[in-house]
């Protein structure tokens, strides 16, 4: 069946056929008609074409922004230091400063029955309505490794410590948490859960930051006491201790090595790993070279000041994003080590506690101290019609002058410059221009003065950028962001609230999020 467009291209096309004069000959009119049927041939191929661009699907990986949605809340008395989840979310672990380790089911947190009671949404946006499922919990003990029935008989109540660091295996056989002495715990999770398995003897002070690598063979440590080591999980033994920091350890990230940047272990280099310092100074240490430190990048650049609570990389590996204190986001080059850019939070927001690039590429998250934001990394300032972006520069430039002059030429029109500059002669009788009379300014021409100057102003920065280049992601709202963890398929997002020990605020929270692929508006 034909179409009404393609009768009506039929009908014109037969009409023009037919307005062909009558001493054209029979090669003229076929040549006509084939380059007639070209024509028609390519605009259905182009049609069919942009048909099929527009069918395109959309995932999470060629969107353009996302929509983040928080749905429920996990109930924690005291604040959030870092949470761990497995490689297909089922189970998310918590470890807060009542040092205990606990398991949530992902699932039935998000999609489940449990609901929040009145008393637990106070506070929060609309959309938290479920409750996480809470699964078990076990207590961050300092005690040596061994089945639990062996320390039944002692009388001496174990010391239980606050869960500054947590990491767990891809399928939740084992996890493995860090102490306030400096300790790592080997915690059974499928079998006999929370029995102490192992006790890693890593550092003098309290372990900050524990990364397990993509073959689950090792992990790497970060301490207070300014040390990094890599452990061998086979043997228990240090391979590898990093030399270089000076200040608290408070980060660390292997590099992506694949186009999808998730909580996936396997995707990830396990020879580079990236480190940073309390003092602002991010790391990249190479187990494979002598001394193990790879490249320093500055932390003295531009007007960031020297502090750092978490570093990531981009999606690809090649750029790094570091959050610092007076509300910056500064973007690096890993080849090169250098500054590309400055991001700036709005003003008043607080520091930027951490930061996660998602999979599309463009769109960052910056946890700072008042909101979570989904950053567009590609964002380009739009211009209003008629605006220009030289407006403010005039604006600047306008003459600050406190008098007031009068058109002195206005006044002489038949002496004016313009009308004796056909007379050569004329210039002779050229009058002087006298003196502009000034009188000084009074108070309502300056105020007047003043209220011009700023609307100029502010028509010109209006003029100048209509759009926000970040999204606030609710739920969040008045604390540290500790932890955020997003899931392989990009789809599920989980953000905890701690001090990890340091200075701040906690919300004592742990909130799930369901996260949505979104077309440009």
């Amino acid at each position: 069946m034909t179409t009404d467009g393609q009768r009506e291209s039929m009908q014109q096309s037969h009409d023009e056929k037919m307005s062909i004069d009558s001493d054209m000959d029979d090669e003229e009119v076929e040549t006509y008609i084939i380059a007639r049927s070209d024509a028609y041939n390519e605009s259905k191929e182009e049609d069919k074409s942009a048909s099929s661009s527009k069918q395109v699907p959309l995932t999470v990986h060629n969107c353009y922004s996302y929509d983040i949605v928080p749905v429920g809340n996990a109930i924690h008395l005291t604040g959030v230091n870092c949470l761990a989840a497995t490689k297909d979310f089922r189970w998310i672990f918590s470890g807060s400063d009542d040092g205990f380790i606990r398991k949530f089911d992902c699932q039935q947190s998000v999609n489940g029955d449990a609901m929040l009671t009145q008393n637990q949404r106070h506070g929060f946006v609309d959309s938290i309505q479920k409750a996480g499922v809470l699964i078990s919990a076990w207590e961050n003990e300092d005690r040596l490794a061994g089945p639990r029935h062996e320390h039944s008989h002692s009388n001496s109540q174990a010391r239980t410590s606050p869960v500054f660091s947590l990491d767990v295996h891809s399928e939740g056989v084992w996890c493995i948490s860090g102490l306030d002495n400096g300790h790592m715990n080997l915690w059974t999770v499928r079998h006999d859960e929370g029995t102490c398995a192992h006790v890693f003897n890593a550092h003098s002070s309290t372990v900050s930051v524990i990364r397990i690598n993509g073959t689950e063979q090792s992990v790497l440590s970060g301490s207070w006491d300014k040390t990094v080591k890599l452990w061998s999980l086979e043997t228990g033994t240090m391979i590898h201790e990093f030399k270089g920091p000076t200040s608290q350890i408070t980060s660390a990230a292997y590099q992506p090595i694949s186009a999808k940047l998730s909580n996936s272990k396997a995707s990830v280099n396990d020879a580079l790993a990236l480190v940073t310092s309390f003092d602002g100074t991010i790391y990249l240490y190479d187990h494979r070279i002598s001394g193990g430190l790879a490249k320093k990048l500055p932390n003295n650049l531009g007007s960031s000041p020297p502090w750092t609570f978490s570093a990531c990389w981009s999606v690809d590996g090649s750029k790094i994003y570091c959050g610092r204190r007076n509300g910056i986001v500064d973007e690096f080059d890993v080849a090169e080590g250098a500054l590309l850019r400055s991001i700036r939070m709005p003003r008043d927001s607080g520091p930027v506690y951490l930061v996660k690039s998602l999979p599309n590429g463009r769109s960052l998250i910056c946890a700072s101290y008042d909101n979570i934001r989904l950053w567009d990394l590609q964002h380009e300032p739009e211009v209003a019609p008629g605006g220009s972006a030289s407006a403010p520069e005039a604006v600047q430039n306008e003459p600050d002058v406190d008098t007031l002059g009068d058109d002195s030429a206005s006044r002489y029109p038949l002496f004016s410059g313009d009308f004796l500059d056909g007379d050569p002669f004329a210039q002779v009788f050229k009058l002087q221009q006298p003196p502009p009379v000034t009188r000084p300014l009074t108070t309502a021409d300056r105020h007047e003065k003043k209220s011009n100057k700023l609307l100029s102003k502010l028509i010109a920065l209006t003029e100048q950028d209509l759009s926000v280049p970040f999204t606030i992601i609710p739920g969040h709202h008045g604390g540290v962001v500790s932890s955020l963890l997003v899931d392989e398929s990009s789809r599920l997002m989980v953000a905890g609230s701690g001090t990890r020990g340091w200075e701040g605020t906690s919300t004592n929270t742990c909130l799930f999020y369901t996260v949505d692929p979104t077309s440009m508006p």
